[in-house]
């Protein structure tokens, strides 16, 4: 009987150094959950502060009292085309700028899986392509638009209207969703490792009870 409380109390022992194991584990899974949730809204804020609406403002209204102040429809034209060459190269390095995290994520992801067990887990994906294309197909609808007669034959005042209403005010559309599908990722990148980290814990949370 001796015997066999001894090997109770070993049984139980060992179970309780195990649990404060875990609870340690735990909390080291945490802290570095911590510095990695840190690091990635370091390293998303250039893609974050490309994509904020003040910027892609001040770059609308320059271009648009540049193009206002041009004195012939040819130079008009050319203009209006400039402007969207500018929006798309900025696009361009938006889009750099999400790959560039693609990376920094799968890194974060493979430390955990080497560091704290987790299972190899896949990232959410931040997809910024099709936004890329729309805007690359509103430089084709632009080049279409300056070469339209019935543009050409229009009042000065009344076309950068239309160009600004139109063309433009798509081309803020796709920066607005571009922003608002960056911030849900930034979001959730993390929600995959979130989950098991909860999961860990409601684990030895219930061996404790």
């Amino acid at each position: 009987l001796g015997a066999l409380r001894g090997k109770n109390r070993a049984v139980v022992a060992k179970l309780h150094d195990e649990v404060l194991a875990d609870k340690a584990n735990y909390a080291a899974t945490v802290k570095g959950f911590t510095i990695t949730r840190q690091t990635l809204t370091q390293r998303s804020f250039a893609l974050t502060s490309h994509l904020s609406p003040q910027r892609l403002d001040r770059m609308l209204e320059k271009s648009r009292t540049a193009i206002r102040g041009r004195l012939t429809t040819g130079g008009l034209m050319r203009g209006m085309q400039q402007l969207f060459a500018e929006i798309t190269a900025e696009f361009d390095q938006i889009h750099q700028l999400g790959l560039h995290l693609r990376p920094v994520l799968a890194a974060a992801y493979q430390h955990f899986y080497e560091k704290y067990g987790f299972e190899k887990l896949a990232p959410p994906d931040l997809d910024l392509e099709r936004h890329r294309l729309r805007l690359h197909d509103l430089v084709q609808k632009t080049d279409e638009f300056c070469r339209d007669p019935v543009n050409l034959m229009t009042e000065k005042h009344l076309l950068v209207n239309k160009f600004y209403l139109g063309l433009v005010t798509q081309a803020r559309q796709v920066f607005d969703a571009a922003r608002a599908d960056s911030e849900a990722w930034i979001g959730r990148a993390l929600d995959p490792l979130l989950m098991r980290i909860r999961e860990r814990k409601s684990d030895f949370e219930r061996r404790l009870a």
